[in-house]
C-alpha cells in the first residue's frame, strides 16, 4: 500500500514548461485519472513518477520515501513501480505466460503465480499458452497489466491504456482493470484525455492544463464544482453564461436561476446540457429564452442540441424520444440550481 506524493514538481524542456510547481496526492489503494488535452503534461508527469526523467525542482514520495528530489534519486528499476503503456507492448515471439512472468525470478516464475496473475485480469488460464497474436485488443492489454502487477509493485502507472480499443471494449477492459487494482490493493495513476474515462473510473479526478494542476477532486466533485470555466467546457460540456448574482438568484439572459450557494456580484452561471429543458415555443410564453435549433446529433438514448439564441449559442441533452428539429424555435428553461465561478 502506497501513497503518492507530488511536492511542487517541475520539468521544462528548453523553454518549454512541461510542469509546473505540480503538488499532487494520489492516496494508497485508489485509482486517480490525470486528465487533459494533449501536450498539457500529463505523460512529462507519469515520465517523472517512473524516474524515465528527472525533476528540475520539487520532490516526488512514495508513503514517506523521497524517490526524487532536490539531493536524492532512485532509479526506475528500484522504484517498484507497474508501467502500462498505450497498446501494450507484449513481446510477440512469446506466449501470454512467458510476458507475464517475463520481469519475475526464475523462482517466482511458477504456474501458480501465473494462474494467480491470470485470475486477477479475469482471464482464463487456458490463454497462458496464447501467443499475443491470438488475442483481441482487450485481452492483450489485461495480460500487460498481469505482467505490471507481476512484481507486486507500490504503484501501478497507466498511460492512456485503452485509446487503441473500441468504445465496447474500453469500457470493459476499464473495468476489468480497476477490478485488478482493487483487488492487489495496488495504487493507480491512470493518464487519459478521455473525460468519459476519467470519470467513470477514477477515485480522483487531476486536471492539468499547459503543464498546471487546476484541480483535483472527486470525479462528482469536478463535474458539479468545476473549478474554472474551463475546467466545466472541458468535462462534460457546459454553458457557461454570464449573469449578477444576488444571494441564490444569478439573472442571467437564461431567466432568474438558483444558485447552488448564496454568491453576489458578477458571475458565470455553468448550466449543464441536461439541466436544459426544450419545449415548443409558444407565442405567449414568458419564458426568459425562446431559441432556434441548429444541430441535432441523435444518439439513441439521448440527443446532443446545439441551439441558437440572443446571446449566442446553447448546448442541451435531451431524451432520445423527444427530439426536436433542425429549424424548431423552442422555449429554454433550466430545471435545478446551477453552479457559478468568479467572472
Amino acid at each position: 500500500m502506497t501513497t503518492l506524493h507530488l511536492r511542487g514538481v517541475s520539468k521544462s524542456f528548453g523553454t518549454v514548461e512541461a510542469v509546473k510547481e505540480l503538488t499532487l496526492t494520489v492516496p494508497h489503494q485508489s485509482l486517480t485519472a490525470v486528465l487533459g488535452p494533449s501536450g498539457c503534461g500529463k505523460t512529462t508527469l507519469l515520465r517523472l513518477i517512473a524516474g524515465f526523467l528527472r525533476p528540475d525542482a520539487g520532490e516526488i514520495a512514495f508513503d514517506d520515501r523521497v524517490v526524487a528530489g532536490p539531493s536524492t534519486w532512485v532509479a526506475p528499476q528500484q522504484r517498484r513501480v507497474g508501467y502500462l503503456p498505450q497498446e501494450g507492448a507484449l513481446f510477440p515471439h512469446l506466449d501470454v505466460a512467458a510476458n507475464i512472468g517475463f520481469g519475475l525470478s526464475r523462482a517466482e516464475r511458477t504456474p501458480a503465480r501465473i494462474a494467480e496473475l491470470l485470475d486477477l485480469v479475469e482471464l482464463p488460464h487456458a490463454m497462458a499458452s496464447r501467443q499475443p497474436h491470438e488475442l483481441s485488443g482487450g485481452q492483450q492489454q489485461r495480460v500487460s497489466l498481469a505482467r505490471a502487477m507481476a512484481p507486486r509493485p507500490h504503484l501501478v502507472l497507466l498511460d492512456e491504456p485503452f485509446s487503441a480499443l473500441d468504445t465496447g471494449l474500453r469500457e470493459t477492459t476499464g473495468r476489468a482493470v480497476v477490478r485488478a487494482l482493487r483487488a492487489a490493493g495496488a495504487t493507480g495513476l491512470l493518464i487519459t484525455h478521455d473525460q468519459n474515462e476519467a470519470m467513470s473510473l477514477s477515485d480522483q479526478v487531476a486536471t492539468m492544463r499547459a503543464g498546471r494542476l487546476v484541480q483535483a477532486a472527486t470525479p462528482f466533485e469536478t463535474y458539479a464544482f468545476p473549478a474554472d470555466a474551463e475546467v466545466a467546457r472541458f468535462v462534460g460540456g457546459a454553458n457557461v453564461v454570464a449573469g449578477t448574482a444576488d444571494g441564490g438568484t444569478v439573472t442571467c439572459p437564461l431567466g432568474a436561476l438558483a444558485t447552488e450557494s448564496p454568491v453576489t456580484g458578477e458571475v458565470r452561471a455553468v448550466v449543464r446540457p441536461e439541466q436544459v429543458e426544450l419545449t415548443p415555443a409558444q407565442p405567449d410564453s414568458d419564458v426568459a429564452a425562446v431559441a432556434t435549433v441548429l444541430e441535432v446529433s441523435y444518439y439513441g438514448h439521448d440527443a446532443a442540441v446545439r441551439l441558437s439564441h440572443g446571446e449566442g449559442e446553447l448546448l442541451a441533452r435531451v431524451n432520445g424520444t423527444e427530439v426536436p428539429r433542425v429549424g424548431d424555435r423552442v422555449a429554454v428553461r433550466v430545471r435545478g440550481p446551477v453552479h457559478t465561478i468568479p467572472a
